[in-house]
């Protein structure tokens, strides 16, 4: 994804990519708050297509999970039975139609799953630890999910689909105990998420081939580092990283290595004056829709956003004359038409 951005960037700096309808701008959307509640919202994770948002917010009831789209803004998803109010969206499938998270039920804070249809139903957790399970990502198709549980050796990232219920993934080698799966590519082979190493906790990348790979840190900063999403092909993951300014949002991928995405949107055109982007929570199938949460320094509120990076329209062949001809002569017709990089609304 980054290698399109790359070669977006040369063809806007040639002057190939700004006649209109050639280049999506970057875009920035905050998404408001549940009504009731201390203003309040996080966007923990995106459907495939970019257009389903689910979090958590404060509502009248408490904190409650939330789905957001553009039709119906931003409702409420309820918790589960049994317990005290307390719920929190973490991943979404592909069509937005299925939502995992966390809320507190009769035995305590228990992973979840929800779709319109069955509303929010418990997962259980892994055996032999302390009831405590989390769910943190899903498959396209909401049939497998990811998450945290506790089994008898501690807190272990899992697995979980109707079929074989809850498996325990282990721990990794060379760290302490603690591993966390929080997100899973759109077919379930690539999972991301933290683990508990020497020098710190450090964002993972998994799959059967490789197996668990560390993703190391953002530049000028600790390791303390966590990845929350992965693209469709499990080519980019979006995380929380520690920085020189605290904790900062993070875009990976293996050609690019872990990219401050503050500093990404920046150079890509778009003014975040005012913010402090903190975490990227999701990420959608193409990698170009990011989801998390920031600091809003205008308001003092901690908000969720939207946060689009821009797909180049692949350039027609043209001949070699009428392509040279404006380089040639200083490519003026290509500079009076200036670029179309802008913000999105803020």
């Amino acid at each position: 994804m980054l290698i399109r951005i790359g070669l977006w960037k040369w063809m806007l700096a040639a002057g190939l990519a700004i006649g209109p309808g050639l280049v999506q701008a970057a875009s920035f959307t905050p998404l408001g708050d549940l009504a009731g509640g201390g203003f309040e919202s996080y966007a923990f994770g995106v459907s495939a297509d970019g257009g389903t948002v689910v979090g958590r917010s404060e509502s009248g009831s408490g904190s409650e999970a939330f789905i957001w789209d553009a039709t119906n803004g931003m409702q409420g998803l309820g918790d589960l039975a049994g317990g005290g109010f307390s719920s929190k969206a973490y991943g979404v499938s592909a069509d937005g139609g299925t939502v995992v998270g966390g809320g507190v039920s009769g035995s305590g804070y228990e992973a979840f799953i929800w779709d319109a249809t069955n509303g929010m139903q418990g997962l259980g957790d892994l055996a032999g630890g302390l009831f405590l399970s989390i769910a943190g990502g899903v498959s396209a198709d909401g049939g497998t999910v990811v998450g945290i549980g506790e089994s008898g050796s501690g807190t272990e990232a899992f697995t979980w689909d109707a079929t074989n219920g809850m498996q325990g993934l282990g721990g990794l080698a060379g760290g302490f105990w603690g591993t966390v799966a929080y997100g899973v590519s759109a077919d379930g082979a690539t999972v991301v998420g933290s683990h508990n190493g020497l020098s710190g906790l450090e964002a993972f990348i998994w799959d059967a081939t490789n197996g668990m790979q560390g993703l190391g840190g953002l530049a000028g900063g600790f390791m303390g580092t966590v990845a929350y999403g992965v693209s469709a092909d499990g080519g980019t993951v979006v995380g929380r990283g520690t920085s020189s300014s605290g904790y900062e949002a993070f875009i990976w991928d293996a050609t690019n290595g872990m990219q401050s995405l503050q500093v990404l949107l920046g150079t890509l055109g778009v003014d975040l004056t005012g913010w402090q982007l903190s975490e990227a929570r999701g990420i959608s199938a193409d990698g170009r829709t990011i989801v998390g949460f920031g600091m809003n320094l205008r308001t003092g509120h901690t908000e969720a956003f939207v946060a689009v990076l821009p797909e180049p329209t692949p350039v027609p062949a043209l001949p070699w004359g009428w392509l040279l001809a404006p380089i040639l002569t200083g490519m003026g017709w290509f500079a009076a038409r200036g670029t179309r990089i802008k913000a999105g609304p803020t």
